[in-house]
């Protein structure tokens, strides 16, 4: 192992245990909290409690782990964290980028499995945007960003790192994509087909994700808001599909390959020979 690595493998290995622990805990209470803020009052099922609580566990070990390591290296993730002012270019195309790759796969499958489909509403995808922001991709984006990508880019290339931490993340979020998307009672050919499609797509945005981290002078605030898109298109379109879905996920897989292709020639390309 490279020298300095260690926390970060500690990290990975408690992010994934923790996670998963949570996630799949055999806890089915069907009660929820209730939060009263300035007059309303907000539900919080147990249930999605602990799916978040488990997406946010991460971002709170990098926390941990970077301020263990020394002052520097939580000084260097607080820089990130707020450095907000960057081209407004780097926001619009986090903002575009999930929308416009899960519209024109939910288009073809529209084309191909013309059956009564329900148009996603935009009105609910940018509200959504908004609810999840300081929950899931805020914390992730602390740990796979901000802590994890930074480690693995002091020892390897901007694209190895990317495809390290993309693959890593693919695996981590297994357990999640099998509850959220029921994946329990699939044919074995089904399941397989899913989760490898979805294995293809994180990696694949992991590398949209690292170049635009980098491009935008390690904006977190940019990634964040490109994973609260990618989150929320997801979220707007999957469930309008009523047939042909399986396709959408495979389309939608290859649809993100092709759009990491370029941004990894220019991540080549900037980090020159050697």
């Amino acid at each position: 192992m490279r020298k300095g690595l260690t926390p970060l493998v500690i990290f990975l290995a408690l992010s994934v245990v923790c996670s998963w622990i949570v996630w799949l805990w055999p806890f089915h209470n069907p009660g929820s909290f209730h939060v009263a803020v300035f007059g309303l009052r907000f539900d919080a099922p147990f249930n999605l409690t602990k799916l978040m609580v488990g997406i946010c566990l991460p971002g709170l070990l990098a926390v941990i782990s970077a301020a263990s390591e020394g002052k520097p290296h939580i000084l260097g993730m607080v820089a990130t964290i707020v450095k907000w002012r960057t081209s407004p270019k780097w926001y619009l195309l986090a903002l575009s980028l999930p929308f416009g790759v899960f519209w024109l796969s939910f288009a073809t499958v529209l084309f191909y499995f013309p059956s009564s489909h329900h148009r996603p509403s935009l009105s609910w995808f940018f509200l959504n945007l908004l609810l999840l922001l300081p929950f899931g991709p805020l914390w992730e984006e602390i740990a796979w960003r901000a802590y994890a990508l930074r480690k693995l880019q002091g020892h390897f290339s901007a694209i190895t790192s990317a495809l390290v931490i993309g693959l890593f993340w693919a695996v981590w979020h297994i357990p999640l994509w099998w509850i959220n998307v029921g994946l329990k009672n699939v044919p074995t050919a089904t399941l397989s087909a899913v989760l490898l499609s979805g294995v293809v797509s994180v990696t694949a945005w992991s590398i949209v994700f690292a170049f635009l981290y980098s491009r935008s002078s390690y904006s977190l605030p940019v990634v964040v808001l490109l994973h609260a898109s990618y989150d929320s298109a997801a979220a707007a379109i999957f469930p309008s599909i009523e047939s042909g879905q399986l396709h959408y996920i495979v389309l939608s897989a290859i649809v993100s390959v092709v759009l990491a292709v370029p941004f990894a020639m220019r991540m080549h390309n900037a980090q020159g020979p050697g």
